[in-house]
């Protein structure tokens, strides 16, 4: 017998044994009230801190609504982890920056990142890894 395979199953099974695997590399939790996407936006505005980053810009990057991405960093501001502040040539536009604390907290977790990373990549060839990425590429697109 033949098995079906279902691409969505096998991203969730995936994101699941991810997961479990940073829970194991970290030494202890570093904030359990981080959500995964709360720690992606932080990831991401950790690696583009030397640019402007705009609510926009994260709605973008992460395909979430203007609505989601309010509450997200209204979350993160709240919770000293963010800044919105104004630019002076818009005054509707709100840079988001990473506060101090978040960059250094940031910078200790991108170690057991880096960790996880070396492991999903073992055994798997530079043309694998670009193909891994092509398809990943192809199924956003998919979904957009």
């Amino acid at each position: 017998m033949e098995k079906e395979l279902h691409i969505g199953y096998q991203i969730r099974t995936l994101s699941n044994l991810m997961k479990r695997k940073m829970l194991q590399l970290l030494p202890a939790p570093l904030d359990d009230s981080i959500t995964g996407v709360q720690g992606q936006v932080i990831g991401f505005l950790y690696h583009h801190r030397q640019e402007d980053i705009y609510q926009k810009d994260l709605e973008q990057w992460f395909c979430v609504r203007r609505s989601t991405a309010s509450r997200l960093l209204k979350n993160l501001e709240d919770r000293g982890i963010i800044r919105r502040t104004s630019v002076a040539h818009d005054a509707r536009l709100k840079k988001v920056t990473l506060t101090p604390e978040a960059i250094v907290r940031q910078e200790e977790f991108y170690q057991y990142l880096l960790q996880l990373e070396d492991t999903l990549a073992q055994g798997l060839t530079q043309q694998e890894l670009e193909t891994f990425a092509k398809l990943c590429n192809k199924i956003k697109d998919n979904l957009l």
